[in-house]
């Protein structure tokens, strides 16, 4: 009789202790604004219940504990989110653009739209050189490209299929449209530091130095006698723990090694140019963070007096430093392939800055996007 009172009394505390969570959740005082937004439509249920359960420390502790035990096993607590690779490296779930399956090469996108997203380019690089304005379109990989070999089991037949940016390539190859890959820079120097991070799907601030040797001289080619900060050798290449994606993503709390370029010679102060004209100092080296976007600055000390518009995604912040550094006149707006409340306007901004080089960034997955740009109505 007693054993099985025990039992009893361990099924009853078990199913007890499963309610704690949902009590405090009630209790919590984010619980009324949640039930609030969510009869007003605000956003997804999916968005208030993550909110409401960062406001609630005991499922937050709960769900933590779990997701962490999860990832020290080996397995992603949210695929759709962040999907598990191999040796601690996770990737960007399909919940993004379909990450996940254009990083093993599984989505097929169709042909029309490859050649419509070609069709679109071509026609804003066309605005720009009629205006006598230089564009340098930058695809920014994906950690799955760079990482192939980190992803999980890839399916037999598709590590050889084609990826959207290869398809992409070989259409514009064949209409004289300019496309810089940085692909094969970022692969190679994986001998000497990481250029992507176990848990964060952009490339490291390494990696962005990595690939602006590749920019820097396709644009020193290009646009004769024009000097640009950060080429060449390094001092040394630092390490940190930065730039957890998972904490957001996953409340996943584990340490991520961040490389970044240590250089021979300091970037110059730069300044944000308010809406006003105020000039607010800047440290040279500083990133430009894509939640900052619009931002305008100057650049007193740059070599080169041209005035240059960045569309960027948030790829862009590590190629930032180089562009307020080598540049007098910078503006960086968030790129239109994904537009956000306020959606860039291609024309309108390009003829209200008038700028005389355009550096265009998109991260790769953004191949499964249109461009959302038409003549005329941008």
């Amino acid at each position: 009789m007693a054993p099985r009172t025990g039992r009893t009394i361990l099924i009853a505390a078990f199913f007890a202790a499963l309610l704690v969570p949902v009590f405090a959740t009630v209790l919590s005082p984010g619980f009324l604004p949640f039930i609030r937004k969510v009869l007003a439509g605000d956003h997804s249920m999916k968005i208030e219940t993550e909110l409401l359960r960062r406001a609630t420390p005991l499922w937050k502790g709960g769900a933590d504990f779990y997701n962490d035990l999860l990832f020290k096993l080996g397995i992603s607590p949210n695929p759709d989110q962040l999907m598990m690779g191999r040796d601690g490296y996770m990737f960007l779930g399909n919940a993004h653009n379909k990450a996940y399956d254009e990083d093993l090469r599984r989505y097929d996108a169709p042909a029309s739209d490859l050649e419509k997203w070609v069709d679109d380019l071509a026609g804003e690089q066309k605005y720009l050189s009629d205006r006598g304005i230089c564009m340098f379109f930058i695809v920014a990989p994906s950690k799955g490209t760079i990482y192939f070999d980190k992803l999980g089991p890839v399916p037999p037949g598709f590590a050889d299929t084609p990826t959207l940016f290869d398809r992409v390539l070989a259409i514009a190859e064949k209409r004289g449209v300019s496309i810089l890959d940085v692909r094969s820079e970022l692969i190679a120097a994986r001998e000497t530091a990481d250029t992507y991070s176990p848990l964060n799907s952009h490339w490291t601030d390494y990696g962005g130095y990595v690939a602006w040797q590749k920019i820097a001289s396709i644009v020193g080619g290009q646009i004769p006698g024009i000097r640009l900060a950060g080429t060449g050798g390094l001092a040394g290449i630092g390490r940190k723990d930065y730039g957890n994606e998972a904490a957001d993503l996953l409340s996943l709390a584990e340490p991520n090694i961040w490389t970044y370029p240590i250089y021979k010679q300091p970037f110059p102060t730069y300044y944000v140019v308010g809406a006003d004209g105020t000039q607010t100092p800047v440290p040279g080296g500083r990133r430009t963070e894509f939640k900052s976007l619009p931002v305008e600055t100057s650049s007193p000390a740059a070599p080169n007096p041209q005035r240059v518009l960045v569309i960027t995604d948030s790829m862009g912040a590590a190629l930032s430093p180089y562009w307020t550094a080598s540049f007098r006149h910078v503006k960086q707006v968030v790129n239109h392939v994904r537009p956000p409340k306020d959606p860039l306007h291609f024309e309108q901004t390009v003829d209200d800055y008038r700028p005389d080089i355009v550096f265009y960034v998109m991260v790769e997955r953004y191949f499964a996007q249109p461009l959302r740009w038409k003549p005329g109505q941008s």
